[in-house]
């Protein structure tokens, strides 16, 4: 592939940056995030949350790109059980991203003030068509840090990625399709997320 070029988007937060590197013909949409905390609740104030994730949707939704790489303090750890963690999870499913550390298990990205307990909080989200390119990832874990925030880091096979013909149409991630759905499958879609959490409250 040729060299890079840049392309930013203009975004409506400075929770969410992204731009189009362009690898030759071949578009990689790059996303630098930042989510709120998480309260680690089960019942809290998701408003701002919503708004992150609403952004975040609204870049990934404008599609023009081949694959696309999340990258960011997200917040958010897939092993809590909290309200904050059950949103992300159902977010992160509509858009259709998944998890480079499953692919590349790591042990923490950070590392709280107790200097003893940690989490999983910083993390690469790519879509399932660019996972196999991906061929590492992990943190590095260096001892002059000064932030508890472990950086983190992702080598990507650019060069073994296809080159896209102009009759490919531009992947963009799966997402549900709310404005086809009635009002029946809206509350029955309720009642699962309902019985999901009561589940985890047991």
């Amino acid at each position: 592939m040729q060299g890079v070029r840049n392309e930013k988007l203009a975004t409506e937060s400075w929770r969410i940056q992204a731009q189009i590197l362009h690898f030759g013909d071949w578009r990689l949409l790059w996303i630098n995030v930042y989510f709120p905390n998480d309260p680690r609740i089960i019942n809290f104030d998701e408003a701002e949350l919503l708004v992150v994730q609403a952004q975040l949707r609204a870049v990934l939704n404008n599609g023009g790109y081949d694959g696309c790489i999340c990258g960011g303090d997200w917040n958010y750890d897939a092993r809590r059980n909290s309200g904050f963690a059950i949103s992300m999870a159902a977010f992160l499913d509509e858009v259709g991203l998944v998890s480079v550390w499953e692919k590349f298990p790591v042990d923490f990205t950070y590392m709280h003030t107790d200097n003893k307990s940690t989490s999983i909080l910083d993390n690469f989200y790519v879509n399932d068509a660019l996972l196999p390119y991906v061929e590492n990832a992990g943190p590095l874990h260096l001892g002059d840090n000064l932030s508890g925030h472990s950086p983190i880091l992702l080598h990507l096979g650019v060069s073994n990625i296809p080159s896209r013909t102009e009759e490919e149409e531009v992947r963009v991630p799966r997402r549900l399709a709310w404005q086809k759905a009635d009002s029946d499958q809206i509350w029955e879609y309720k009642e699962v997320l309902e019985k999901k959490l009561e589940e985890l409250e047991d």
